[in-house]
């Protein structure tokens, strides 16, 4: 078979399942569809014995050729698969029409309702002979290891990909003294078992670590039915002793998964592929802020350390870890007289956590949308088979129903004008047919389901609270010759000031204090992208200007409209005590010379982080450098401490901190932040804390 009849068997049998679930068995349309699978099959398997779909990751294989991703027919047959815990279909020689529908039939059905335990229950696959289910898989391989007793070698994936029979694979091996570990699903990791012990030998736990995070990060791949961190937990069992106990603990752990993910990243996996990833490693958006940090060291690198491009992709999967802007679950109508486009729209919106509908014609969408009332969206071509979606509108104002609607078409900006579509009160013009593009306007515009508010705010706050647990500094990097302290006082349950110390090098080291907007889990995320992009762009870059200005157009596009970040960043060169701080919008930090002889407030300036686009932001932004002598220090402090009122409402203020610093020129940096506290709980007397309260001191010895 060649690639063209590989891709239209895609296309008929795609065709067949969706017009089964849309019109049901005895309609007209599926019974055609069934008819031209049925020859096209009957053509091709004079030449084959047998004719496999099969899934690598998100690649979809037929006969050992990779389908392209951009056909909205293979996108959505790689959405039905994943969804339905299949990792290949086989069609025989003689395989008959019956078996076709039976087939059909059972992947136009919900997920929830073929599946019992991640996999398809077998009751349903009796009388199926000449079409099979998942009796053939595709294995990831190193390219340098050989392959004994396999199939064909074709390209995609990660590594070469190797076609086996189910029945055959574990009695393969892998030349070299390699075990295979069979994970979920029958997933096989491949693990170099003696080359691992010989390193641990010969080179001791460092290089024998890094080779297994290696080997096992490239013998996973993301698949229905195959979790990964079933994968991962098997492997390691097989690992030497000393191995498996030091990838057992959280640190290592932490590292496999970072390792696992940036595998992913590098081999130019589908980014919804790579959330999901993300998502099973980390179920939880604190779980995943360590993964994601680790991240900026396997990143690729150039002069600059971690490519721009690199940490754009990766700043993509923060918001989406947890879903920063709220997983809108509900029901979307789609319409389009185009079976495929209505396919592949329904993949893309499913894979939001959408139930999706849809109608071919103006007259059945309407019908549908008025009767249900409850859609959260509708997404419509212009010009449907039998009349404009002006018709949809029309009927919805009529219900006084103001459901959001989201117009896909090439010519929706010429539309924009006629009266129905410019009267209806919410609706997105979109001027492309891009899947991606179709989902993303509904997130936008959709209808967001109502919680009760109380219940909403209580998990609002936990959810924030385990995140800010997370990002609280544990691991201080080494400050030889330096004494230094820090206290984070939220004002509330849940705080919006954020603080960070990190190594940059071997002898310097970064550190951020920065206040944000919002508070709650939204503030939150925004703390955990500020940090994410803090670690991983610092260390590659010398001028902590060009630090500053590179988080700002990574953060920017992500942050919620009108919520920004104020932060002051330093860098400091800890042998010399040479220090350069960038402002951006913050409060200005405190310069103490040695016993006290001059404090003084350092120069602001800058705008907060996601206010402005780069040719706005980055001129504002300048760099203060200052050489700190023995006894020297500086203070870094939010808003809550200048700004903390008494009952009658005056601020602790400006003046009253420096005296404060400069009495205390002589104590340690834990004294001077203690007193700083007390100072600020004397001023308030009963008046409640009304700001979080951040301060870090850095004393040269």
């Amino acid at each position: 078979m060649d690639a063209t009849s590989t891709l239209e068997l895609v296309r008929l049998f795609t065709r067949l399942v969706r017009f089964t679930a849309m019109y049901g068995e005895e309609h007209q349309q599926p019974k055609q569809a069934l008819e031209a699978l049925k020859q096209a099959l009957d053509r091709d398997l004079k030449a084959e014995a047998k004719i496999s779909i099969a899934l690598q990751g998100r690649t979809l294989i037929v006969q050992g050729i990779c389908q392209p991703d951009t056909d909205a027919a293979v996108e959505s047959l790689v959405h039905i698969m994943r969804t339905r815990a299949t990792n290949s279909l086989s069609f025989l020689a003689g395989v008959s029409a019956e078996e076709l529908a039976h087939g059909a039939r059972i992947f136009s059905m919900k997920p929830a309702e073929i599946l019992a335990d991640g996999a398809i229950k077998p009751d349903l696959l009796r009388g199926l002979d000449r079409l099979r289910v998942n009796d053939v898989r595709y294995v990831a391989l190193e390219e340098s290891q050989a392959v004994v007793n396999a199939g064909d070698v074709v390209p995609g994936g990660l590594g070469a990909v190797v076609q086996t029979l189910v029945g055959d694979a574990t009695g393969g091996g892998i030349a070299g003294g390699g075990g295979e570990v069979a994970g979920g699903g029958g997933r096989t990791v491949t693990i170099p078992v003696e080359r691992l012990t010989e390193l641990l030998r010969t080179r001791g736990l460092p290089e024998a670590r890094r080779a297994a995070l290696e080997a096992l990060a490239g013998g996973v791949v993301a698949e229905a039915g195959m979790p990964i961190a079933d994968q991962l937990q098997r492997a390691i069992e097989q690992l030497p002793e000393e191995l498996r106990a030091e990838l057992s603990k959280p640190g290592g752990r932490t590292d496999l998964s970072a390792a696992v993910v940036a595998r992913q990243l590098e081999a130019g996996v589908d980014p919804a592929a790579v959330r999901d990833v993300v998502r099973e490693l980390a179920p939880q958006a604190a779980d995943a802020i360590p993964i994601l940090e680790n991240l900026a060291r396997l990143l690729p690198r150039g002069g600059k350390g971690a490519s721009l491009e690199s940490l754009e992709r990766l700043m993509k999967f923060l918001p989406e870890v947890d879903r920063l802007e709220e997983v809108l679950h509900g029901r979307v109508l789609v319409v389009d007289g185009n079976g495929e486009r209505r396919g592949a729209y329904t993949s893309a919106l499913s894979e939001y956590g959408y139930v999706v509908e849809s109608a071919e014609t103006a007259a059945e969408a309407a019908q549908k949308a008025v009767e249900a009332g409850d859609y959260v969206a509708i997404v419509t071509d212009l010009m449907l088979p039998d009349k404009s979606c002006e018709l949809i509108l029309e009927k919805l104002k009529h219900a006084r129903l103001v459901t959001p609607v989201v117009i896909a078409s090439p010519k929706a900006q010429s539309a924009a004008h006629d009266f129905e579509i410019f009267s209806y009160p919410k609706k997105k013009l979109l001027p492309l047919q891009d899947p991606a593009a179709v989902a993303e306007a509904v997130r936008e515009i959709a209808v967001r389901r109502e919680r009760p508010e109380e219940e909403a705010d209580r998990e609002d706050r936990n959810r924030a609270r385990e995140i800010q647990e997370k990002l609280v500094p544990r691991d201080v990097p080494p400050l030889p010759g330096w004494d230094h302290a820090f206290a984070y006082k939220p004002a509330k349950e849940v705080g919006g000031d954020y603080l960070d110390l990190f190594p940059l090098d071997a002898d310097r080291v970064g550190f951020v204090v920065g206040d944000v907007s919002g508070k709650g889990f939204s503030g939150a995320m925004v703390m955990v992208m500020v940090r994410s992009a803090f670690r991983l762009s610092a260390p590659g870059l010398a001028s902590p200007r060009d630090v500053v200005a590179a988080v700002n157009r990574l953060i920017r596009p992500d942050m919620k409209r009108g919520m920004f970040v104020s932060i002051v960043y330093g860098c400091l060169h800890v042998p010399s005590g040479d220090l350069t701080v960038v402002n951006a919008g913050h409060n200005p930090p405190v310069l103490c010379e040695p016993y006290g002889a001059k404090t003084r407030m350092m120069s602001p300036g800058g705008m907060p982080l996601g206010v402005a686009d780069p040719a706005r932001f980055d001129p504002m932004l300048r760099e203060d450098r200052v050489s700190l002598l023995p006894g020297g220090r500086i203070l870094f402090y939010t808003d809550g401490v200048v700004e903390a009122l008494n009952a009658k409402d005056v601020e602790f203020g400006e003046k009253a901190f420096l005296d404060l610093v400069t009495r205390t020129a002589a104590d340690t940096s834990q004294q001077v932040v203690s007193a700083t506290l007390i100072a600020l709980a004397a001023h308030r007397g009963k008046a409640p804390q009304s700001d979080d309260i951040t301060i870090l001191d850095l004393k040269r010895m």
